[in-house]
């Protein structure tokens, strides 16, 4: 290091001392100038100082292992550190889910056999007998009913129940009628009331009307009665509901209302949302002007002005035909979320007039609408086409709807390995946190090909799951289609966490976290 002569200036390019010459004598460029020696000293100071903070800094942090990245070593490491983040959580929970039995509600058809399971509805919530409960719809026509009996590894077992339940009767029994075309089925709990939709002619009544919508209460048990809550044995009473001057309506899809609202149930059909209370079947958004007939007329009209607007093309679509409904978790008892084949996620306010109501456009038919928390909401359709959005981002927009001025909101999750090419009718959960309150909320999703997936909300990432990715349905066996149509989550009684029902040909298969079938003790 060369000395600090006082008076001169070493030059490191030119190895050489100059003598430091005054400001005003010297050139204004020369590096040997009174002001610029003092600029660069003062310089230097700087820079030593910001290294040496930036150096006392990097000497407190402490920087991740590169081993803790790793999914499965770094989330045990974690784990035994006192941290676990809830991604880790939800994929180690999904790593452990294993196939535990099913229920067959076609007796007499040997798995596959052509048949489908086109929808499903699992109930859990009778803690007497500890027994759960399946209804299911095979080929969009036959409705059947059966228990969910489980051993003391969890596993579907009826050789085991018929011991333990003596005067349980377990045969899959089916409904006294029988439908075309069934395109819903779900269950109002406060009201004990089951409802049916179809997207086809049932038949006639005996008012000689085409009824798509039925609902009965499944028949419950005394208090006192040792059997199962729900009393499969016995037939309900149907009651068949029509839109007053609609009764021709096909219903694609339907969705029971929370227990704070005043609404029962509300349903999709193809020219808009039907509400039911009380009081009966009513319109929620605006009354059609003609029959199912006519709308096509009233479409055309609207498709040949020039310059419609956002807010036309919103409430278009709201009157348009509905493909999924819900209800909006921050405001259940008011607002509720859709979405159909003109591709518009739709966030209608019963408070507001409907030309307040808001949407924002996606990128295909939106056929599964799912709350994920909060504002956040889930939209799956065709194109491949799954994402989560936050419909806090969405904007009023009322100017002339062109390409500069659409309503297109980012998503927050893309689900990069989703495959749904065409199809409307496929299956569909999401449950909000997997392994309890410590992990993330996971979504099963059915694909083109027969296949299912698990993947995180958080991310959108696929989730392994060995069980669930061996399940393929596109290989000539259990559907006509080649795809899962019906799946949910949802506990039975006893479960801490939630099981993964998933219809397979006419199988409900049951998955769930813990020991499979022929795993012994030492499964971790």
């Amino acid at each position: 290091m060369n000395r600090d002569i006082p008076g001169y200036y070493f030059d490191a390019e030119k190895k050489k001392y100059f003598k430091i010459e005054a400001s005003k004598t010297a050139p204004e460029s020369a590096a040997w100038a009174a002001t610029n020696v003092k600029r660069r000293q003062l310089e230097g100071r700087e820079a030593l100082a910001k290294r040496e903070r930036v150096e006392r800094r990097a000497a407190g942090r402490v920087k991740r292992a590169r081993v803790l990245e790793e999914a499965l070593t770094g989330g045990f490491l974690s784990r035994e550190a006192g941290k676990l983040s809830r991604e880790v959580v939800a994929t180690l929970w999904v790593d452990g889910v294993r196939e535990k039995g099913c229920v067959n509600l076609f007796p007499g058809v040997a798995e596959g056999g052509g048949s489908c399971l086109s929808s499903m509805y699992v109930h859990g919530g009778d803690e007497k007998s500890g027994l759960g409960v399946v209804y299911g719809v095979v080929n969009d026509r036959h409705l059947w009913r059966s228990y969910i009996p489980r051993d003391k590894d969890d596993v579907i077992n009826f050789a085991d129940a018929a011991v333990r339940y003596r005067h349980t009767n377990f045969r899959p029994r089916p409904r006294s009628e029988w439908g075309t075309s069934i395109s819903s089925l779900k269950y109002h709990e406060p009201s004990n009331k089951m409802f049916i939709t179809s997207g086809g002619a049932w038949g006639m009544d005996h008012q000689h009307n085409f009824s798509h919508i039925r609902t009965f209460s499944p028949p419950l048990s005394d208090t006192d009665d040792l059997g199962p809550a729900w009393n499969l044995t016995e037939e309900a009473t149907e009651t068949i509901l029509t839109i007053p001057g609609f009764e021709d309506e096909p219903v694609n899809t339907c969705a029971p209302a929370p227990a704070s609202s005043p609404l029962t149930c509300i349903f999709g059909t193809s020219q808009g949302i039907v509400k039911y209370n009380d009081r009966g079947l009513s319109w929620l958004t605006p009354k059609p002007t003609g029959s199912g007939s006519t709308k096509h007329n009233h479409r055309s009209k609207r498709s040949r002005q020039p310059k419609e607007t956002t807010q036309e093309a919103i409430l278009g679509s709201a009157q348009g035909e509905i493909l999924a409904l819900d209800f909006f978790p921050p405001n259940p008892a008011d607002v509720i979320l859709y979405g159909g084949r003109a591709a518009y996620l739709g966030l209608l306010d019963q408070r507001a007039r409907p030309s307040e109501w808001s949407a924002l456009k996606h990128t295909s038919s939106i056929a599964q609408i799912r709350p994920v928390g909060g504002h956040q909401v889930l939209v799956a359709g065709p194109k491949s086409a799954m994402v989560v959005y936050d419909m806090r981002y969405i904007k009023k927009d009322h100017g002339p709807r062109d390409r500069w001025n659409m309503n297109r909101a980012r998503p927050l999750v893309t689900f990069p390995e989703y495959k749904n090419d065409a199809h409307i009718h496929t299956g569909l959960d999401v449950l909000p946190s997997a392994g309890g309150l410590g992990g993330c909320g996971i979504v099963a999703a059915a694909h083109d090909d027969g296949k299912v997936a698990v993947y995180s909300l958080r991310d959108g990432t696929r989730l392994g799951c060995p069980s669930v990715d061996k399940i393929d349905v596109g290989r000539g066996r259990g559907n006509p289609g080649g795809v899962v149509k019906s799946m949910m989550f949802n506990a039975l009684p006893g479960d801490r966490d939630a099981s993964l029902f998933v219809g397979e040909g006419t199988l409900v298969k049951k998955y769930s976290f813990g020991r499979g079938r022929g795993e012994g003790d030492e499964w971790v």
